[in-house]
């Protein structure tokens, strides 16, 4: 995503919150440049995971709460079959793009 954010959008982003805001730019279709590469919903899904795992990184396991854990776990395979789908459908766009180049 960071690929695409240099050659297709232009440049990079900077700052503590860029992997939020590489997710957010990533579920934005450029037009005449782009589309979306995730849906809404999947760079949704995709940013909380980031903020759980920025959190489990920055406070002690005894402050984790286990049903938030549970509904993360839980949900993972499904927001990893979602993400998948879109970035192989990116791919197949980026094979498009080079055919008709």
């Amino acid at each position: 995503m960071e690929l695409i954010a240099l050659e297709m959008d232009g440049g990079t982003l900077g700052g503590e919150t860029w992997h939020t805001e590489l997710l957010r730019q990533m579920s934005v279709e450029l037009t005449s440049v782009r589309p979306a590469v995730l849906g809404a919903e999947t760079g949704r899904n995709l940013r909380y995971s980031s903020k759980f795992r920025h959190r489990v990184r920055n406070i002690y396991a005894i402050q984790l709460n286990p049903a938030r854990m549970g509904h993360l776990v839980e949900n993972l395979p499904s927001i990893w079959l979602q993400t998948r789908t879109e970035l192989l459908a990116f791919a197949d766009f980026l094979e498009r793009l080079e055919n008709h180049e």
